[in-house]
């Protein structure tokens, strides 16, 4: 049975009459493998974390928190490469007709997504790798939110196409991840925020838009009503609460990973921030 670490954000102590607030501490050393665990990994993938949540939910924010630490490599979705595949707005595109251009969005994901997944691979080349790889939305979240989102609007055909896929990448690279950190954020709260950080893309997609992707996510990772094998562990943060907590917690978040990996997988190295395509 998989335990859900769902942090209340919110917790204040009261110091000389005033309300102070806690740090949130949502990551324990014995969620880290050890090293034993790691190096023999027949794959040669680092410690995998996925950071998954809505449009909108503050992965990009969380994920800063990581920035310039040795040995954790760190993947932002490439967004810019997204909105401009060779001239073309791709994103803009789907989101504009998703009928039209849903498949071969998806299909631009997939690809980059899978250039990520395969990124860090322990004993490539005899360069240092690192323990630990981070990265914004994974191949799963692809296949059980987002073509399941597109499910009422693509064909049947095409969602068979990128279900196929998806299996035969499953089947023959190792996409797993260890970890999942779930942003789980109010879709009125999203809708909010996208209209505050003005993403051209972004500003004409419905409310429902938002609530159908949280829905798909929280039967994902909340519920486990898709998957057919088994999940990783998921925490689970209030990602509603106000910014000035949430960037406690995830400072905090970042302090304590570092610390658990183990010594002998160290190497010192400062490795990829990335924000483009990778």
């Amino acid at each position: 049975m998989i335990k859900f670490l769902i942090c209340a954000l919110t917790v204040v102590s009261l110091v000389k009459g005033k309300a102070t607030p806690e740090v949130q501490r949502v990551w324990k050393d014995s969620y880290f493998p050890t090293a034993e665990d790691i190096i023999t990994r027949p794959s040669g993938r680092p410690f995998t974390i996925s950071v998954e949540g809505n449009v909108g939910s503050g992965k990009s924010t969380f994920l800063n928190f990581f920035r310039g630490y040795p040995d954790i490599s760190v993947y932002q979705e490439p967004v810019d490469y997204w909105t401009n595949f060779h001239g073309e707005d791709m994103l803009g595109l789907v989101y504009n007709d998703t009928k039209r251009w849903g498949l071969t969005f998806q299909s631009l994901v997939t690809l980059t997504m899978l250039e990520t997944h395969v990124k860090d691979l322990r004993g490539r080349d005899g360069l240092p790798t690192p323990p630990v790889k981070i990265m914004e939305r994974s191949m799963q979240s692809g296949r059980w939110c987002f073509v399941e989102q597109m499910t009422n609007v693509i064909t049947n055909a095409e969602k068979y196409l990128l279900d196929e896929w998806y299996g035969v990448i499953r089947n023959t690279t190792d996409v797993d991840v260890d970890a999942i950190v779930y942003l789980r954020t109010d879709p009125q709260v999203i809708y909010e925020r996208i209209y505050k950080r003005d993403r051209k893309e972004e500003l004409k997609v419905p409310l429902s838009y938002f609530q159908d992707l949280h829905r798909l996510h929280e039967n994902w990772l909340i519920y486990q009503n898709v998957t057919t094998y088994p999940m990783p562990k998921v925490i689970v943060i209030d990602a509603n609460t106000d910014l000035s907590l949430l960037k406690l917690t995830y400072r905090q978040f970042a302090k304590d990973l570092y610390s658990a990996v183990p010594e002998i997988l160290k190497t010192n190295d400062f490795f990829s921030f990335c924000t483009g395509k990778c």
